[in-house]
């Protein structure tokens, strides 16, 4: 980051704490329903949503530079505002002396699946899904084997064992060709397949889907029908996962056919 960039971005943050006060006041914060349906997660609909003169300027680049009251604006999700009140009031490092693996911070992982211990655990950030387990949920199962987990929920994609070491947090997973997401990690072991829960995530996307698309309602339905035959035809899945990512409408359909398509790179002996 540019000298600039990073003078801007003092001021910004000593504008925030100057007016800190304020916020902590009655009305100073309040939260606004979403729409309801998928679209709604996606940044100009979750603007649109607050107020649709802010949405005008999104859909241009500019609630950046001039938003709401004539300010700079920034859509953030509630994890990282969670954090702000704390980081201001008990200093930096009871933040940024947290994490692991090169990573700052700390962050909320909701486990589930073969491991002792299930639940929402807090952690460093850039810890590894193997320290995870054996240091907050208590290891797997008895007579369970860590096989391989879902790093970010459904949508997230799935990774094998042999990469159980890489650590967990923003960018990280995109090489692999998942993501973290919200950090909703599902454990599974020798005792699982992957491609049955990638069959059971997509059904979940199936549905799920509002149906406004076509790439997404009709795509999630076909995907089910060719994962549920003994054979995969990976090469029209692929053709159909391709249309899926490039024309659906939100991030629904766009990352359904991450477990599927995980599946194919990480476990082709379960395809044989």
């Amino acid at each position: 980051m540019g000298s600039a960039a990073n003078a801007d971005s003092c001021k910004s943050l000593r504008c925030f704490a100057s007016q800190y006060k304020k916020f902590k006041g009655p009305g100073g914060i309040g939260s606004i329903s979403g729409l309801d349906f998928n679209r709604s997660l996606s940044k100009i609909k979750a603007v649109e949503t607050a107020s649709p003169e802010l949405a005008k300027q999104t859909k241009s680049g500019g609630i950046s530079r001039t938003g709401k009251i004539r300010s700079p604006t920034l859509e953030h999700n509630m994890e990282s505002v969670y954090w702000v009140r704390d980081i201001f009031e008990k200093g930096p490092g009871f933040f940024t002396n947290h994490g692991r693996n090169g990573r700052v911070g700390l962050r909320s992982f909701s486990v589930s699946g073969r491991v002792n211990k299930p639940g929402v655990h807090l952690a460093p950030a850039g810890i590894s899904v193997r320290e995870l387990i054996e240091e907050y949920c208590g290891g797997m199962e008895d007579n369970h084997t860590f096989y391989g987990y879902f790093p970010g929920g459904a949508s997230g994609g799935i990774l094998p064992a042999t990469l159980g070491d890489v650590a967990l947090d923003f960018d990280t997973l995109q090489e692999y060709g998942c993501f973290i997401g919200s950090a909703a990690i599902v454990v599974f072991s020798d005792q699982d397949r992957a491609r049955d829960l990638a069959v059971n995530a997509m059904k979940f996307f199936e549905d799920e889907s509002c149906g406004q698309c076509t790439p997404c309602r009709v795509g999630t339905a076909k995907a089910v029908v060719l994962m549920e035959k003994p054979e995969w035809d990976e090469n029209l899945l692929e053709e159909l996962s391709e249309v899926m990512v490039d024309a659906s409408i939100c991030g629904l359909g766009q990352a359904a056919p991450n477990p599927m398509r995980s599946v194919i790179k990480y476990f082709p002996e379960e395809l044989k």
